[in-house]
């Protein structure tokens, strides 16, 4: 059976993805670039946002069969929007064939053979299942779970529910699997987890810092990163690990959600803004050119313009590398949800346009103090919007599109830094 996956959401998301593309293959199922010439559509789900939720919603309404138009033998929803919503989703959309939770992917492929028409099927619930790690076709870059689910509770998020609680993988196996990957070509690996530094290896006991450590020690491997850290887990044993391995991405994403206290507690973040701001300072006193992004929720029920305005002096003094800010979605089932004092869309979307025009003029500042310098680069692909440049990235993990030949990819070179924008540096091979 030929098959097409399209996911939506987080790196965690992509990594699920490659691992159930591998396991399909290994059923003997093909995989194809367009849906239009699938049997088996797949789509992996995000459940964070509404609009994740409501884009997927549109894209599954548009497979439904019509006359001349049958649409795809098998379609299969698989993810977290399965998991939050369950058996449910074949009322709405009775042209589904079988839906699989975050823990049952491994049991995707045994679905997909079941399926038939009439037929309902449905794995969903915890487990303990782990795909394998796998790289994409040719990609010289890896993502590599970790630890998955969270124990945090925000009162906005909805991933304990949909994910489950925190479950660490054994160092012993996730290094015999990074290993793996480097020895298949791997350069760059990305180590994930919904609250990647509450990592505790099951049988040892040993935290993220000493994880990390044992993977930048491993052949082959040049850049190794990870997401995504919360801030009351971001520890100085962390931030002494970026500092002493080179091969180390000097780069820390610490989402902060909101700068005003009285938001953050409602959101049971568990730090207040002067903490996550003493967090950030000591990361760049230990991590020399460390750059710093965020994620940043507006509109948070109860949000008023003093506390608005108190995310907006932090973002001016910590200044982010990057941001990635969204509106205040209601999500089912969390405290969130039922708070009142709801913040009208237009208000969100006017407070949304400030924070984004305030964080362009930092990044684009940012950017342009490194004209002129130069960096070491892994080269990791093609440039997909210009014909013989690549995509690479710094130290940093900043983006850098160099003009080059793809006979550099998987390698590391010295780039001058000759231009940049609001979010990619341009460099020339020095």
């Amino acid at each position: 059976m030929t098959f097409f996956i399209r996911t939506f959401g987080c790196q965690m998301n992509q990594a699920d993805s490659a691992g159930l593309a591998a396991v399909l293959a290994a059923a003997g199922h093909r995989p194809v670039s367009e849906p239009e010439s699938a049997e088996l559509i797949i789509f992996n789900t995000c459940a964070v946002r509404d609009h994740a939720e409501e884009r997927l919603f549109q894209n599954l309404a548009a497979l439904r069969p019509r006359p001349g138009r049958p649409g795809p033998r098998v379609i299969g929803l698989v993810g977290c929007i399965p998991s939050l919503r369950g058996e449910s989703l074949f009322n709405r959309f009775p042209h589904l064939s079988f839906l699989a939770g975050p823990e049952q992917l491994d049991q995707v492929a045994d679905l997909a053979a079941r399926s038939a028409p009439g037929l309902r099927l449905a794995a969903l619930g915890p487990g303990p299942a782990a795909l394998p790690a796998v790289r994409g076709g040719g990609s010289v870059s890896a993502f590599l779970p970790v630890i998955r689910g969270c124990d945090n509770f925000c009162s906005y998020c909805v991933v304990p529910y949909t994910r489950g609680r925190e479950a660490s993988r054994s160092a012993s196996e996730l290094l015999e699997a990074a290993a793996g990957l480097a020895a298949g070509g791997v350069r760059e690996l990305i180590l994930l987890g919904q609250n990647v530094n509450s990592y505790r290896d099951p049988a040892a006991g040993s935290g993220f810092p000493e994880l990390l450590a044992a993977m930048a020690g491993l052949d082959g491997l040049l850049r190794i990163g990870f997401l995504t850290s919360h801030p009351k887990d971001a520890s100085e044993d962390l931030f002494r690990t970026m500092a002493e391995e080179s091969r180390v991405y000097r780069h820390l994403h610490l989402p902060l959600q909101s700068g005003s206290d009285r938001i953050l507690a409602a959101m049971n973040r568990r730090y207040t803004a002067a903490v996550f701001s003493e967090k950030v300072v000591a990361a760049r006193l230990r991590v020399a050119d460390l750059s710093v992004t965020s994620d940043l929720i507006v509109g948070f029920p109860g949000e008023t313009e003093s506390d608005f305005q108190a995310t907006l002096e932090l973002l001016s003094a910590v200044r982010f590398d990057d941001l990635y800010a969204f509106k205040y979605s209601d999500r089912p089932g969390t405290r969130a949800q039922e708070l009142g004092e709801k913040v009208a869309e237009t208000v969100k979307a006017e407070r949304l346009a400030r924070v984004w025009a305030l964080q362009d003029a930092i990044s684009r500042a940012a950017n342009r103090e490194r004209l002129g310098s130069e960096a070491e680069v892994l080269f990791l692909r093609r440039s997909g919007r210009k014909n013989g440049w690549l995509v690479g990235k710094t130290g940093r993990e900043q983006t850098v599109l160099v003009e080059g030949g793809p006979e550099l990819i998987g390698r590391l070179g010295r780039v001058r830094i000759v231009s940049a924008d609001r979010q990619l540096l341009y460099g020339r091979i020095a």
